[in-house]
């Protein structure tokens, strides 16, 4: 599809491109039948014409095995190399296969009843960085073998797009604070707004009625010009350091003239890949502050990632961070970014979600 590619590669995680195939395969007629547990591939090949998913560094493989008395048809994804920026990130993939019913004597399609038999493939699966021979999905044919029946592919569509929506933070992980370690009492830090699942919610107006993507978000009130490090170990998938700090008042500390709506998608961000499939933002950074490129690894609580600052749509100096996922929403076929709630590491070494106006200092 035109410009599927420019929606991979250009835009936010979760932008959706969609792709259509209908070459065939061909089967070797007569393999003999391997004995129950025993799998014996009859075909294994790419599956082409996918241009756009494999220059969103996907290839897909098609594999048709005997076991016993069924046939297998399985799709397979591998990520290859394409660019740092592509190579980053998750590709999940979601299929739609007609397949075949085939006389594996005549190579004709099956006819019972009057009618062609068919079957259908609809799967999905992420395909992570650096993935190999992930399967998106396998359909089998009972008692193929002795009907001396086999699959085989007629049709596909398929479409793809950045990001895991099946991603999450493993049970028990904590995020480190992402500021300085504290030193005979010093680098304490206020949480001036809390997630929407944090104390004093209700007063947050902020995050509690905001858009998905910074419901969960947590914002600390620090100087500009505060180091900011790693609160998981990943990988920076982008950086924006472009825009202009505001103004502040040396007085009140506040933002002067307050930010507009102009400001909102002007804040210097760097984007951090988890593991899991989940990201870290670090934002509202100063000009020019970011201290990481994409493709760094980073490793929690050691890399620096910037300096705080005031820039995008910020009241004061202050440093919001939040963790995403992208989030597939079937019934309009399109996707999003948004929060998920996480837990930092607390002073006693357990999980905390932060309260409005709890002070808080990294101690490890």
């Amino acid at each position: 599809m035109q410009g599927a590619i420019d929606a991979f590669n250009g835009a936010d995680e979760g932008s959706l491109a969609l792709e259509e195939g209908g070459s065939k395969l061909s089967i070797t007629k007569g393999v003999g039948q391997g004995p129950s547990g025993t799998p014996v591939i009859l075909l294994d090949q790419p599956i082409a014409g996918l241009t756009d998913l494999n220059n969103a560094g996907v290839e897909l493989s098609e594999r048709v095995t005997e076991n016993g008395d069924h046939i297998f048809y399985e799709v397979f994804g591998t990520r290859t190399a394409v660019s740092t920026e592509i190579d980053l990130q998750d590709a999940f993939v979601i299929i739609d296969i007609t397949l075949d019913v085939l006389d594996r004597s005549t190579g004709s399609q099956v006819v019972e009843r009057g009618k062609s038999l068919q079957m259908k493939l609809n799967a999905r699966a992420n395909v992570a960085p650096k993935a190999s021979n992930v399967s998106i999905g396998r359909k089998q044919l009972t008692r193929a073998v002795p009907e001396n029946r086999t699959l085989q592919r007629s049709a596909l569509s398929l479409q793809f797009f950045k990001g895991n929506p099946n991603a999450s933070i493993p049970t028990g992980t904590l995020f480190l604070l992402p500021f300085p370690l504290s030193v005979n009492g010093s680098n304490e830090f206020t949480c001036d707004q809390p997630p929407a699942n944090g104390g004093e919610e209700d007063i947050n107006s902020t995050h509690v009625n905001s858009e998905p993507e910074n419901k969960f978000a947590v914002d600390f009130t620090m100087p500009s010009g505060t180091e900011i490090f790693a609160m998981r170990d990943g990988v920076v998938v982008s950086v924006e350091e472009s825009h202009p700090d505001l103004p502040v008042d040396s007085t009140t500390g506040q933002t002067k003239p307050p930010p507009t709506a102009a400001d909102r998608d002007k804040a210097n961000t760097v984007r951090v890949r988890h593991a899991d499939g989940t990201f870290a933002e670090y934002v509202h950074l100063k000009k020019d502050g970011a201290a990481v490129a994409v493709g760094d690894a980073v490793t929690a609580g050691t890399t620096k990632i910037g300096e705080s600052g005031n820039s995008g749509f910020s009241t004061g100096p202050h440093l919001h961070v939040v963790v995403l996922k992208v989030k597939f929403n079937e019934t309009a076929n399109s996707t999003s970014l948004v929060s998920i709630p996480f837990q930092i590491k607390g002073p006693t070494g357990t999980g905390v979600t932060p309260a409005k106006g709890q002070k808080f200092k990294r101690t490890s």
